[in-house]
């Protein structure tokens, strides 16, 4: 075939007189294709012409074929049977008939619109009623395999009625139906391997898949006859294995015969037959081989020709009892099968101690076979320890070849106006040896699609209108004719035509598609207007950036978006989709640069938005972006009255591009109701459907519900085609077009219509489900995994044995999210998740597991959301050992926020608060401790304090799972988490009745809000104090002292005063003076007042007032009280001591003398420890170290500071605050970093602070320090002149009060105690404020200050803190002669 006819004649018949001029018009012009017409003008009406043409080849064989038309002059509708009216088939073939029908127009149009198609089935002129289409396209007519007798002959008319005018048309086609042939099968392969041994084992051959080709099952009646004969090493009649007696059953066991040795090969052949003349024959070669030799088998078979579109996979298995290797290999040469192959060619197998069976499978590509060609594919197994001792096994396929190409012409030829010109498409001498041959025509959209006019027919002709080709490409669009065979194979052939654009206003393009729909009545016709109009509305401007351009940026040429190069090309990666920024080479070299181009927006923004960034996973902006980046993308904000994903439209432009489109996907949406599912039809609903969906902006809410819905018709239609893995991924496309939609990308949507995108969430998952589903039914275990990566999702399909293997070594399936390149050099990781196996290697299922990950700003919780979800769609139970029927899983979720790790220690938490309740008080109060938190504390009637220390509130990751769009904690746990994946395990429990039946989860990390450090403690105030005193003091003191001090010193003071001093001193002075002392101590007590005052105050004041006014009123009173918040020393201390903070570096290492002044503890030396390491010697002045030395006495207990006095004297002397006290206080921040800029100056400016003690004290003439050889006990002297200068009346005394005697003196003492306590009591309070205006955190806020090492002795002896808090490391003192002077000093 595909020859040109040799000779052609044309006879017609018929009553009319000019029967001779139609006669010879066909014989002197007429041509096959495109067929010529017959002139209206030449038939005369009420006549009827028998048209007979006779066809020779170049062999001289003739044909001829006939045909009667009857001229009418009245409008009937036009029918026909595409393809020959004349065929012949198989019982075991499906039947499928297209017909064709229209009614004509004056205007010369076609119009399908009002067309009945009925179908009848007649033999010998009697109907058929059982034979009914099983076609859901009413102008074909469809019948499954085994519907029809062998040697019967079908009538087959086709009626058709217009319903508007009533007037019907018929015709027919003929159906002979053949008689098939028997096929003889033996299972197992070419090759099959006897084993012999001592006690050998006896094979199976079974015939019983044989089948008569004119049954749908087992035909009844096949009669078996087997034979045997030896073929090596010599040919002989006489069977060399053991053959049982009955040789007329479907399947016999056969065996060695020892006595035979090994080496020898025989041919084991069936015939099979039945009642009738046919028969077939079928053998198989059995190799006998030693006992340990492994034995091998091929499952698959190959009856009819393989189509190379389709993926080849062949199963196999290996039998053996120890380690072994299997290997998979071809006879024809060039054919790589390891380069090719999608499953391992060899596969070594260890660990085996026993006899195992395990499958292997050889999967190759579609499309990696030649054509026309058998080849014989072989499976050999071999031990490891011995590779002579092996067996093997073959199978044979011959590929079918696609047919041979003829002509394929479109006219007109030069040039067409866009959906103005009809063109028609004819082809002609295509040729195959599997015929019917049937044809597909359309057009390449500027997508590179494939967009069909007419559908998969017999016809040779069809006609219709085209869009514009590319401008850049001189508007010559490409137009296609796809040639099937009858197996399926097929040839395409593509040809040029150029078609000039037109220009359509809105109204005028809603008015041809409006017209066209309106007439299409028919399948083909709604297709065409669908494809052109679709097309026409995808047409961009690409003026600015030429093919050249785009070329240099290493993309594709602008097609999709106006003036914006397409996608990287293959092999290169950077901003993802169309853009016009440079796409790099996928190499090592390039992956280490450090890209500095910014994204940028389509067609920027066509200057009516601005271009701004946004992180891809939790949507928020971002200030920067650059061009390679995975984790942010660059979309348009628009300004005011422009819409869409580069803000090109207006919203009336907007409302009319929605309004046609929508039209347009509601015919698509009706074409896919009226269709068959056919590899062709379903193919073109998708090219369909991503052409509507190419501009996402122009489709609506409404268009978005078509959309979901077409997608669901095209996944639920999946499995009853061969479509291949790659073609039906693009449903991928409108998918990922779909999920910009629903993020507001496109700019078009209002927010108040975006309530249905979670239902449009859920029927996306669904429709990946059915994708992924269809995608693992085509693979076989072991295949490497198939993944897409889109922006807003990627999926991964796999296939894993359930079982360990045969040497147990697997013991779980991983399976690990795909990423892009710009995610592996953004240095991301892939999320995975882990499912345990069972160590039966016997179990023979397979999961089938699709894994889908989506951006999380697809849904509503990004606040709560820390990971994109995982939705996981299994088939088949995993968990086959468990009883209980749950199954673990383990997944690693991928954070896109740092969080942290270590808990918060408690001591370093909130404000804390001190409540005192009186005895019978009933009030609640709100404690405020964050802006959405506050703590309650209730009075109930016991005098006492309330201790409450706030919570501190963090974020940590958790694990839940995602039912519609919310989350639950369902039965997920976090097992771990780092600051950048979370480990969950989810307790997975099988719900459905059938372990092969799907199930589905979603996952995602989120974050959890916990509180740590919650502490609420209350002491009751006690009545009287105990008889006897306890072994340790009470941590609070007694409403009333002791009668009398213990009888030996504790080893601290009493925390409150006994009423008569102790005999024996405390080897540490008392925080407070005893009551009854009469004389002040030498020196202030650590900085607690002492409980009341003494008879006659002490020189110098300590750094708190006390609880109860001296002797004689102060002439200045304290700052009003405030009594919202108080710190517990006590609680702190304990806290600090029982959570191990002994050392700085338990602590923290970030602490300033800001924060240690700041405490209002006085800290003891033991907490201070040994620690040296955070003193050192900044200069090595001498007055520096001397005051450092002296610091270091004071921590010894020689003697104490008080910060107040230091406080003070700061301010004036760096002149910073005036001397009024509120102002004092309220700069103490300012004070502090005065003071330690001095300490910490260098050279001249060393004694800074003395240098301004000093000026100050003489200006004012006072007695100054030796600036030369200062002290801190100098400092500390002079203070008293400066505090008794600056504020006179202060209670810092200058000598002892004296007393008057009688007893109005003693009144006067009287009310002068009262007021004096009462002024103290404002001075406790005042500080109280003052301490916690300076956030009142001591040791427990060191946290939040800068690194601890590097300060001085100075600032740590300003803080008044003592060796106890600070712990036993001395290791980060740098300054050795601080060290040792620290260490001596606290010894």
């Amino acid at each position: 075939g595909g020859r040109p006819w040799n000779s052609r004649s044309f006879t017609v018949i018929s009553n009319n007189p000019n029967v001779s001029l139609i006669e010879t018009f066909l014989n002197d012009n007429y041509i096959f294709s495109p067929p010529t017409s017959i002139s209206y003008e030449l038939l005369t009406s009420g006549y009827s012409y028998l048209f007979k043409v006779q066809l020779c080849n170049f062999l001289g064989s003739c044909g001829y074929g006939t045909t009667t038309v009857t001229a009418l002059d009245f409008i009937l509708p036009s029918v026909s049977i595409l393809g020959s009216q004349i065929r012949t088939i198989n019982v075991y073939d499906s039947l499928q008939i297209s017909g064709n029908a229209y009614t004509p127009r004056c205007n010369g149009k076609k119009s399908t619109r009002y067309l009945e198609y009925i179908w009848t089935v007649k033999v010998n002129n009697v109907k058929q009623v059982d034979l009914i289409s099983t076609s859901i396209d009413p102008t074909i007519f469809q019948l499954p395999s085994y519907q029809l007798s062998a040697g019967t002959v079908y009538t087959i008319v086709l009626g058709v009625y217009n319903s508007a005018t009533t007037a019907s048309s018929s015709t027919s086609a003929t159906v002979t139906v053949e008689t098939g042939n028997l096929v003889a099968k033996i299972s197992g392969g070419l090759t099959q391997s006897l084993v012999q041994s001592a006690n050998p084992q006896p094979i199976i051959l079974d015939a019983s898949n044989s089948y008569d080709q004119d049954y749908n099952g087992v035909n009844p009646s096949l009669k078996y006859l087997w034979n045997c004969k030896q073929i090596s090493p010599t040919f002989n009649t006489t069977c060399p294995i053991l053959m049982p007696n009955d040789l007329t059953t479907s399947s016999i066991s056969v065996n060695s015969i020892s006595s035979k040795g090994i080496d020898i090969i025989a041919s084991v052949s069936v015939i099979v037959s039945d009642d009738t003349d046919r028969s077939s024959i079928a053998s198989v070669t059995i190799d006998i081989i030693t006992g340990d030799a492994p034995t091998v088998s091929i499952l698959s078979s190959f009856d009819n020709k393989f189509i190379v579109k389709n993926q080849l996979s062949i199963i196999g298995s290996m039998t053996l009892s120890d380690n072994g290797d299997a290997t998979w290999t071809s006879d024809y040469p060039g054919l790589d099968l390891s380069s090719i192959a999608l499953t391992p060619v060899t596969t070594t197998l260890s660990g085996i101690s026993e006899e195992t069976t395990t499958s292997l499978s050889l999967v190759l590509p579609s499309f990696s076979l030649p054509i026309r060609t058998t080849i014989t594919f072989t499976l050999t197994g071999k031990l490891s320890v011995d590779s002579t001792k092996k067996s093997s096994t073959s199978v044979i396929i011959t590929t079918s070849g696609p047919p041979q190409p003829g002509t394929f012409i479109i006219t007109p030829q030069d040039t067409g106006i866009e959906m103005n010109t009809t063109f028609l498409f004819s082809v002609d001498l295509w040729s195959t040896d599997s015929l019917p041959l049937t044809y597909e025509f359309g057009f390449i959209s500027n997508a590179g699609n494939f967009i069909s006019l007419q559908g998969r027919s017999e016809s040779t002709t069809t006609q219709g209108t085209l869009p514009a080709g590319v401008e850049s490409n001189d508007y010559m669009l490409t137009v296609r004719v796809i040639v099937y065979d009858k197996f399926d194979s097929f040839t395409t052939m593509d040809t040029t035509v150029k078609v000039s654009p037109v220009v359509l206003t809105a109204a005028e393009l809603q008015a041809l598609v409006d017209a066209q729909l309106a007439e299409a009545g028919d399948a083909n016709t709604i297709s065409q207007t669908i494809g052109t109009t679709s097309e026409y509305m995808n047409a961009v401007n690409c003026s600015e950036v030429p093919d050249s351009y785009c070329s240099s940026l290493n993309r594709l040429m602008c097609s999709q978006q106006e003036q914006t190069c397409g996608e990287c090309i293959i092999g290169y990666y950077g901003q993802y989709g169309n853009a016009n920024t440079e796409c790099l080479s996928n190499t090592r070299r390039n992956r280490m640069l450090i890209d500095t181009t910014p994204m940028s927006c389509s067609n920027n923004c066509s200057l009516h938005g601005s271009c701004i960034y946004k992180d891809m996973n939790t949507g928020e902006d971002v200030n920067t972006c650059y061009s390679t980046s995975s984790t942010c993308q660059a979309i348009c904000s628009c300004d005011i009255n422009y819409y869409g994903s580069d803000c090109t439209y207006t919203l009336s432009e907007l409302s009319d591009k929605q309004t046609t489109r929508l039209q347009l996907l509601d015919a698509l949406y009706n074409l896919t109701t009226i269709q068959n599912i056919n590899d062709q039809n379903v193919e073109s609903w998708i090219s369909q459907l991503n052409s509507n969906t190419q501009k996402p902006d122009e489709i609506s809410s409404d268009g978005l519900i078509l959309v979901n819905s077409i997608l669901l018709t095209i996944v639920k239609a999946l499995p009853s085609t061969t479509i291949s893995t790659s073609n039906a991924a693009n449903v991928l496309i409108t998918i990922n077009r779909v999920s910009t939609i629903l993020l507001g990308y496109t700019n078009t949507i209002p927010a108040s219509e975006m309530m249905i995108s979670s239902d449009l969430l859920l029927d996306r998952d669904r429709i990946l489900d059915l994708y992924g589903s269809y995608i693992t039914s085509t693979m076989s275990a072991g295949q490497q995994g198939i993944s897409s990566i889109y922006s807003e999702f990627r999926i991964l399909s796999e296939v894993k044995p359930i079982a360990s293997g045969v040497d147990g070594s697997i013991t779980t399936n991983v399976f690990n999210t795909p990423l892009s390149t710009s995610e592996v050099n953004d240095g991301i990781n892939s999320s995975q998740f882990t499912i345990p196996v069972t160590n039966d290697y016997t179990v023979s299922s397979l999961l089938e597991i699709n894994q889908v990950v989506t951006r999380s700003t697809l849904y509503n919780n990004t606040n709560i959301f820390n990971s994109n979800p995982m939705r996981l769609n299994i088939k088949s139970w995993p968990c086959t050992y468990a009883s209980d029927g749950t199954c673990q899983i383990s997944l690693v979720l991928e954070n896109y926020r740092s969080v942290p790790v270590s808990p918060t220690n408690e001591a370093n938490t909130g404000l804390n608060y001190s409540t005192e309740c009186d005895a019978g008080e009933n009030t609640t109060y709100q404690l405020y401790c964050t802006p959405t938190h506050n703590e309650t504390v209730t009075c109930d009637g016991v005098g006492g304090m309330w201790f409450t220390r706030c919570p501190h509130f963090r974020e940590v990751s958790s694990c839940s799972k995602i039912v519609g769009t919310d989350i639950s904690s369902g039965n997920c746990s976090m097992s771990s988490y780092t600051s950048t994946s979370t480990t969950c395990l989810c307790n997975v429990t099988h719900a459905t009745s059938s372990a092969t039946q799907s199930f589905q989860r979603d996952y995602v990390s989120a974050l959890e809000t916990i509180s740590e450090g919650y502490l609420q403690t209350f002491i009751p105030y006690t009545g009287t104090p105990s008889s006897a005193p306890t072994g340790q003091p009470t941590s609070t003191p007694t409403i009333v002292p002791t009668s009398s001090p213990t009888s030996v010193p504790t080893g601290n003071p009493t925390s409150s005063p006994t009423s008569v001093p102790s005999s024996i001193p405390s080897s540490v002075p008392s925080s407070q003076p005893t009551i009854a002392s009469a004389v002040p101590t030498v020196s202030p007590t650590s900085g607690e007042p002492t409980y009341s005052p003494t008879a006659v105050p002490s020189a110098i004041p300590s750094s708190k007032p006390s609880s109860q006014p001296t002797g004689q009123p102060t002439s200045v009173p304290t700052e009003e009280p405030h009594t919202e918040v108080s710190w517990n020393s006590t609680i702190e201390v304990n806290e600090i001591v029982s959570s191990g903070n002994s050392g700085v570096l338990d602590i923290t290492d970030n602490v300033t003398i800001a924060a240690l002044e700041e405490s209002i503890l006085n800290i003891t030396q033991d907490t201070v420890g040994e620690s040296e390491v955070d003193i050192y010697d900044i200069s090595q002045s001498t007055s520096r170290r001397k005051l450092r030395s002296d610091f270091r006495r004071k921590l010894s207990g020689t003697d104490t500071i008080t910060t107040t006095i230091l406080f003070t004297i700061r301010a004036i002397v760096n002149e910073t605050c005036s001397v009024d006290t509120t102002v004092v206080q309220s700069c103490a921040s300012e004070m502090q970093n005065s003071f330690l800029n001095a300490m910490n100056s260098t050279g001249e400016n060393d004694n800074l602070f003395v240098e301004k003690l000093v000026y100050f004290m003489e200006e004012n003439g006072l007695t100054a320090p030796d600036a030369t050889n200062f002290t801190l006990d100098a400092i500390e002297n002079s203070a008293v002149e400066v505090v008794n200068y600056v504020f006179p009346g202060s209670p810092v005394p200058t000598s002892a009060p004296t007393s008057s005697g009688g007893s109005d003196g003693e009144s006067v003492d009287v009310v002068g105690l009262v007021v004096g306590l009462v002024v103290a009591m404002l001075v406790v309070v005042g500080f109280i404020v003052y301490y916690q205006s300076q956030r009142n955190k001591g040791v427990v806020g060191f946290e939040d200050s800068p690194a601890m090492k590097g300060i001085g002795a100075t600032e740590l002896q300003d803080s008044n803190i003592n060796k106890n808090m600070i712990g036993h490391d001395n290791r980060n003192i740098t300054d050795l002669e601080l060290r040792k002077d620290v260490n001596e000093a606290y010894v």
